[in-house]
């Protein structure tokens, strides 16, 4: 034997060892994507690579054509199974259908049959022969020869356009992924071409068993480096992209391998953190590591943004390894996570709207059943002794009783709409509902200075700011001697962000502060418990904050933080 056959021939073995390790360890991942048509790929390469070295060793012209009727045979299924490789990676459904695949298999059927019976109708082989180099007769290719090609390199050419549209609407390690499977295809494919064109080869060499040995390679690269055989993408563009949920998945290795447009924005994030460590690219979302850590638990995530906080759901799914979709159930073989999370902070603020009108029902139920129940037990008692006795100071406590029981009542219906009422606001001065607001209290001897700025404005309803401030002026009157002076003023500069009212009586003590507007506390006969429950109440119906703190002469002083303001010059 010529050393250069040989070597061809060893190069030949040498693929076929090469392709039966890809099969054993593609088999090995069957379960995960593309597996089954590696495998069955890796298989046929070895039946093309043995038959190629047998091929090159006989001289009997008979068996030689079997041995090639068995190495086209082989080329085919490896061109069916590349083709169905490169779809499932690039989830390409439309050829996952039934009628595609069992149109594409029937071709290669038909295919295998006119192979298989070359002998008899002879458009495989035709009736000449040739010499090798190394002395050898074998048949001169025919026309059904050339339909095999055209059929082979067809559906070869449809996987790589299927791959290249791919790695041009990707980036990171899935265009790494993608180009690594379609250079697997382009090797073998570009050693065959030289085969059948018979240029620039090497004497002795069969390229085709050359361009199985390096593809193998390459897929053995893929599956264990590049990983493409962990997840892969189904129909991204179609899913992924037009959810309306933000989401984010991971392989088995706990590595980023996609992100949709809504994830990459709500994190601000981008395509090039794929292949990166997602302990890393989320370090500022815990809950979001955790459900790639823990699959099964639910989680919540909160998003402090410009404005308000926004509320998102965590839902966490494994991907199954057989079709790269999400599955539950045990026993599954996960190769990733992919984790879903929804916008929820319209039900979070809808919860929390539901628990404080359950809280309110409470507080009006209290109200009614006991704060109610008081001035009215006094007025009956007090009305069966003025039947009886006619005492003047009898009729007076019933008459009291019924103006404290008339002040609840007032009371109730304004902490009722606090939660609906704030809907329809317009843009008011702030000091004119300040003066409208104390012409309408009973203010006795007490004094009221204005500090605030002509050119304050706030959106607000006019006549729910106006009950803050009645009731503030009231708590001041109230809890004070009657001469108290009142001051009302903006605070921040230039008149930008609220109010205050103050007074310049006794102040509330420092165990007190804490309290002020819980339901039913008063330190006063005269009042109903209601009032600073009531401004809190409102100030937050608006969006606004309220604190409680001392003021320099040493009385009490109320602070309103507003979210919205609009400052007017007035000139």
């Amino acid at each position: 034997m010529r050393p250069i056959l040989l070597a061809g021939t060893l190069v030949e073995i040498g693929a076929a060892i090469v392709a039966l390790i890809v099969a054993v360890l593609a088999w090995q991942h069957r379960q995960k994507p593309a597996g089954v048509p590696v495998t069955t790929m890796a298989l046929a390469a070895v039946s093309w690579a043995l038959a190629s070295a047998l091929e090159s060793l006989v001289a009997d012209l008979e068996l030689s054509m079997v041995l090639m009727s068995g190495i086209y045979l082989s080329t085919n299924i490896v061109a069916v199974s590349w083709l169905y490789i490169a779809v499932e990676y690039t989830g390409r459904e439309w050829f996952q259908r039934r009628r595609v695949l069992a149109g594409v298999l029937g071709l290669a059927a038909v295919s295998a049959g006119f192979m298989l019976t070359a002998p008899i109708h002879g458009l495989i082989f035709g009736p000449a022969t040739r010499v090798t180099s190394q002395g050898f007769l074998v048949p001169e290719r025919g026309i059904g020869f050339i339909l095999q090609l055209v059929w082979k390199y067809g559906i070869i050419l449809v996987g790589m356009g299927l791959l290249v549209l791919e790695i041009r609407a990707t980036t990171g390690m899935k265009r790494l992924q993608a180009a690594t499977v379609l250079l697997s295809g382009i090797v073998p494919t570009t050693a065959s071409v030289i085969e059948v064109v018979n240029v620039f080869r090497i004497p002795g060499f069969n390229e085709s068993a050359v361009g199985i040995a390096l593809s193998g390679v390459i897929l053995l690269w893929a599956l264990f480096y590049a990983d493409f055989l962990e997840v892969v993408p189904v129909a991204r563009k179609t899913l992924m992209d037009s959810m309306d949920d933000a989401v984010v998945a991971v392989d088995s290795n706990q590595r980023v391998i996609d992100l949709n447009p809504l994830a990459r924005e709500l994190f601000d994030l981008d395509e090039t953190v794929l292949g990166s460590p997602a302990a890393e690219v989320f370090a500022d979302w815990p809950a979001v590591i955790d459900q790639f850590r823990n699959p099964s638990d639910d989680g919540e995530l909160t998003i402090q943004g410009d404005g308000e906080p926004r509320y998102y759901g965590l839902k966490s799914s494994p991907i199954d390894g057989r079709r790269g979709v999400t599955t539950v159930g045990e026993g599954d073989e996960s190769t990733g996570t992919v984790v879903v999370i929804r916008d929820i902070t319209d039900r979070k603020l809808n919860q929390r709207r539901l628990q404080r009108q359950n809280e309110r029902l409470d507080q009006f139920a209290a109200i009614v059943s006991h704060d109610l129940r008081n001035p009215l037990g006094v007025a009956e008692t007090y009305l069966d002794f003025a039947a009886e006795t006619g005492d003047p100071d009898d009729f007076e406590a019933v008459r009291e009783s019924h103006e404290r029981m008339d002040a609840m009542i007032d009371d109730l219906l304004t902490m009722a709409r606090a939660e609906t009422a704030v809907s329809d606001t317009d843009s008011v001065v702030v000091a004119d509902i300040a003066a409208t607001a104390w012409d309408t209290t009973q203010t006795g001897d007490a004094t009221l200075d204005c500090e605030l700025p002509d050119s304050m404005r706030v959106e607000a309803d006019p006549s729910l700011l106006q009950n803050v401030f009645e009731n503030l002026f009231r708590n001041s009157i109230v809890h004070n001697d009657a001469s108290v002076r009142i001051e009302v003023g903006s605070i921040g500069n230039p008149e930008s962000t609220g109010f205050y009212v103050e007074d310049d009586g006794t102040g509330i003590p420092d165990s007190e502060k804490d309290e002020v507007f819980d339901h039913g506390h008063t330190t006063s006969d005269e009042g109903t418990g209601l009032g600073l429950s009531i401004v809190s109440d409102l100030v937050e119906a608006h969006g606004w904050t309220i604190s409680v703190t001392d003021s320099d002469s040493g009385g009490a002083r109320f602070e309103v933080r507003l979210s919205s303001i609009n400052n007017s010059a007035g000139e």
